[in-house]
């Protein structure tokens, strides 16, 4: 995890104020809080079991169905 680019020299600053992993992980977990709310956000954190269902579940809401997790 680094917030590097890849054309970026690493003696310099980095350039990302995030690292991918964080932006990737925000696509995911802010999918499910903008359509079922941070509630059922902390819940997934005790049943990950069902996230997958549960990310399908928000892009259907959303619309964007083809992004599913296969199951």
């Amino acid at each position: 995890m680094n917030a590097y680019t890849d054309e970026q020299d690493r003696s310099n600053s980095p350039q990302l104020k995030q690292s991918r992993f964080y932006s990737f992980g925000n696509e995911l977990w802010g999918t499910i809080q903008d359509v079922f709310g941070k509630s059922k956000v902390y819940w997934l954190f005790n049943n990950l079991s069902k996230f997958a269902q549960t990310f399908n579940e928000a892009l259907e809401i959303s619309g964007k169905s083809e992004y599913e997790i296969p199951i």
